[in-house]
């Protein structure tokens, strides 16, 4: 159970609410900025493969942009149930409070300080 209280969990909500609403509002625009004919214009008009690589490159980091507004839209959702469930606030990993402190910079955070930086350190070390 929430080691929160109800004046907490509210705030949380809202916190939530406004996030949700602004990664809504970037993939939009993200989604925007694919369909206005820019990106289409240059592949058209590209003449040599530098040209051409340059257009992939415009598409991949748009596509990027929007898949990484999207994993982040995908953790609001998962703070959401944890709410509805009793168990916002609780670290993931290892069951322990995750600070209030943290929840209001991060409100969709899912794991402690400790538990998010081993997670860190070990996805760093696995990269190398």
């Amino acid at each position: 159970m929430s080691h929160l209280n109800q004046t907490q969990l509210t705030q949380a909500r809202e916190q939530l609410a406004a996030l949700e609403q602004a990664l809504q509002a970037e993939i939009k625009e993200e989604l925007r900025n694919s369909d206005d004919g820019n990106t289409l214009n240059l592949a058209d008009s590209v003449h040599d493969a530098g040209e051409e690589s340059v257009a992939d490159l415009l598409r991949d980091l748009n596509n990027a942009l929007i898949n990484q507004h999207l994993i982040a839209l995908k953790r609001v959702n998962i703070a959401y149930q944890r709410l509805n469930t009793g168990h916002y606030g609780e670290c993931s990993d290892c069951g322990e409070e995750i600070q209030w402190e943290r929840l209001l910079k991060q409100p969709a955070a899912s794991r402690c300080v400790a538990c998010q930086s081993l997670r860190e350190k070990t996805y760093d070390a696995n990269s190398q």
